[in-house]
């Protein structure tokens, strides 16, 4: 560096490179060895200053003059950053980057060079955007909204008290600095009584928001309160009457004092992104809210139900893209459950996402974006990209990170998933579906009795989970526990008569050298297949069982035709292991390897999320 201070804009058109580190600032990317490291944006800031100006000290007044534009910030807050600059680089093998002069300020004193684009992305291709792939900053404020109690005691205005939850966990969800636990985990203490400290401990927080409200025609009477977990103080609390024209400015107020009050960044991107997201129209996001509120009772009914609000939504308000989001979401869930064949629903989601595009910074519309990408086009690489870039917008939106680790496990990027995994934990420990996923990797690692302990756990907190008892079924026939796997098989049969269960069944029993079992097993699924679709991977997988090869690759190979979704979790590499053929086992399929060197294991547990007798299952399903 020439010793002349740096241009902030021109810093970012400039790509660095020091030690085995590669800065750019316009593409806000750190690499380190051909892997990203996620920073947080302030910090991100903080850095690039320091790199675009090596060799000189820089004093404290001037970065937050820089990075902060202006605004008023308390010393401390950069010395919180600078931290966590130097544990990053501690983290991945390089010390003594940046020096504290002593009433000067700070210098980066490590060699930097500018290099030309060609070198970053050769730097970085082929590297995985791994999302904050060291964990959750453990210094972080952490909290736990919980769901506002309904003084009212009328269920019909439920929808108004969840949504208003749920928005406030979203709006403190875009704040870098805050780890804020999800929907599933909170929503678990709907209508109980909160004890702070119990529950802080519970779910590892530092503070717990709770929260009355009362609703009066169009008035809205709300209290909240703010308290530490450690010792149940409080640290803020407030009590609004509003009406409901004014809820926005309400739920902003809110989600700013607790920021304030926990010290947590509130940043451009985060500030641009809330004041974007929701739709100004008062009836267009009520219509919305009871939306939401139908979407997460789970079933066809409820989700038919969900549609027509969304739509209703948009309708008084045409640019409300989340509506648009949540309408596509509702046709890519219409698919699973069979009402649209693959290119209705790619057809419908498409329309509804370009609507979505007024907003492009919307977290969800790029979850939706790779999930279209995963199930519906089988591209993996544009999955992962937006995956990856909602988890960069939301760092706390547990459900991206999610089907994020589920494109990893089914990429057998196993070590990946689990630093996925162990994130989403933090942020919704008392998750049945994260549980089940969590099994899912193990069982696909081939650690079957990591699976048989996570899926324990699920069944602990809801006995007749299809699912569930389905996985650990199959993980049972790995290990050759084919007693225990047929009963779990069978219950999970009996809350669930799809083909899937019974294909299983059928497995097994082929196992266990029951041939006349598997031969009915199969009967009933061809008796099935004349009044429902039951695709081919289904009986290839039964053939398996049976030892018959040549028939299983066959049936394996019309289902890979079909594109079916089940089809994406267990043919290709059913048919790659029969075969050696590891070409089916690139970018598709993914689940299994042999049993026992012998005889390759079936995909488990997909069908139960689409068809219209899930409904039957009482438990609470999140789209």
């Amino acid at each position: 560096m020439d010793g002349s201070r740096s241009d902030p804009g021109q810093a970012v058109t400039e790509i660095y490179k020091f030690g085995r580190y590669y800065l750019n600032p316009a593409e806000r990317r750190l690499a380190h060895d051909g892997r990203f490291i996620d920073i947080k944006p302030r910090t991100f800031e903080v850095l690039c200053y320091l790199v675009a100006n090596s060799g000189q000290t820089v004093t404290k007044d001037e970065i937050l003059d820089v990075v902060w534009e202006g605004h008023f910030v308390e010393e401390s807050n950069l010395a919180v950053h600078i931290s966590r600059i130097r544990k990053m680089f501690e983290k991945t093998g390089a010390e003594g980057y940046i020096h504290t002069l002593s009433g000067s300020g700070y210098q980066f004193v490590e060699s930097v060079e500018t290099v030309e684009n060609e070198e970053w992305k050769e730097a970085v291709s082929g590297a995985t955007p791994l999302v904050d792939p060291y964990g959750l900053d453990e210094d972080c404020e952490s909290i736990a909204v919980m769901p506002l109690f309904n003084e009212n005691g009328d269920t019909e205005i439920d929808y108004l008290a969840d949504g208003m939850t749920e928005a406030l966990i979203n709006n403190l969800s875009c704040r870098p600095d805050l780890r804020v636990l999800a929907r599933n985990t909170v929503f678990r203490f709907k209508n109980e009584e909160i004890d702070v400290k119990e529950v802080g401990k519970r779910l590892n927080v530092s503070s717990v928001l709770t929260g009355r409200i009362r609703i009066s025609d169009d008035d809205i009477s709300l209290s909240v309160e703010l308290c530490k977990s450690e010792d149940g103080t409080q640290l803020w609390g407030a009590k609004f009457d509003k009406n409901f024209s004014e809820i926005f400015e309400m739920q902003d107020s809110i989600t700013n004092s607790i920021c304030e009050n926990l010290n947590a960044e509130i940043d451009r991107a985060s500030r641009r992104l809330s004041s974007q997201q929701q739709t100004k129209n008062t009836e267009s996001y009520r219509l919305y809210l009871k939306g939401k509120y139908f979407v997460n009772q789970g079933g066809l009914s409820a989700l038919t139900r969900a549609l027509s609000l969304f739509e209703e939504s948009t309708r008084s308000d045409p640019l409300n893209a989340s509506a648009y989001v949540e309408i596509a979401n509702c046709y890519l869930w219409m698919f699973f459950y069979e009402e649209f064949n693959r290119e209705e629903a790619i057809r419908h989601t498409e329309r509804m996402l370009s609507h979505a595009q007024l907003i492009r910074e919307l977290p969800e519309y790029h979850l939706l974006r790779g999930c279209i990408s995963m199930y519906l086009d089988w591209d993996i690489a544009n999955a992962e990209r937006s995956l990856s870039t909602a988890i960069n917008l939301n760092p706390n939106f547990a459900r991206a990170r999610y089907y994020y680790a589920n494109l990893l496990s089914n990429q057998k990027r196993f070590k990946e998933a689990l630093e996925q995994l162990s994130i989403i934990m933090q942020l919704d420990p008392i998750s049945v579906v994260n549980n089940k996923n969590a099994a899912k990797i193990f069982y696909k690692m081939e650690r079957f009795e990591n699976a048989i302990s996570c899926l324990d756990e699920v069944l602990d907190l809801d006995p007749n989970n299809y699912e569930a008892l389905l996985i650990r079924g199959a993980a049972k026939t790995e290990l050759q526990q084919y007693q225990d796997a047929i009963e779990d098989l069978q219950s999970a049969l009996s809350l669930h008569e799809h083909p899937e269960a019974i294909s299983m069944i059928g497995y097994c029993l082929g196992l266990m050298g029951n041939v006349e079992g598997a031969c009915a097993a199969r009967e009933k699924l061809r008796i099935m297949s004349k009044s429902q679709n039951v695709p081919a991977n289904y009986f290839g997988i039964l053939e398996l069982g049976l030892g018959h090869f040549g028939k299983a690759i066959a049936l394996l190979r019309k289902g890979l035709k079909t594109r079916y979704p089940d089809v994406f979790y267990t043919s290709g590499s059913s048919v790659g292991k029969v075969e050696g053929e590891s070409g089916f086992r690139e970018n598709r399929g993914f689940h299994r390897s042999s049993h026992k060197t012998l005889k390759p294991r079936p995909g488990v547990g997909r069908g139960f999320n689409r068809t219209k007798s899930w409904e039957r299952q009482s438990r609470v399903r999140t789209h």
